[in-house]
């Protein structure tokens, strides 16, 4: 696993627990479906405020598959989407079959 940090980004309390929450379950999909040998996590400033990234290199998923899975329970993900719209974030999820996942959660300047 690599973690790369930006030292100048400073997140208010309510952003750094969403951003926990994000790797947290970011990082707990990778151990538990992604079947990954790499995950990168980073947080850095942008010019619109601040990006948290967890990447794998692990199985992916279709949008498909991420629907039957929800049905049958696995709305870990959905869940998160919510929360992160209702924080004023924004998450992107982006995954390919056989190529990997990323999770990214965009925190606009405060």
């Amino acid at each position: 696993m690599t973690l790369e940090l930006d030292p100048h980004v400073e997140l208010g309390d309510e952003d750094e627990r969403l951003a926990y929450r994000v790797a947290a379950e970011a990082l707990r999909n990778v151990e538990r479906h992604a079947r990954a040998t790499r995950v990168a996590v980073t947080l850095q400033r942008t010019a619109a405020g601040v990006e948290l990234a967890v990447a794998d290199d692990g199985t992916g998923f279709t949008p498909e598959e991420r629907r039957r899975r929800a049905k049958d329970g696995h709305v870990g993900l959905s869940l998160l989407e919510d929360f992160v719209a209702g924080s004023g974030g924004a998450l992107a999820i982006r995954s390919v079959p056989g190529g990997g996942t990323t999770v990214a959660l965009e925190l606009p300047a405060r």
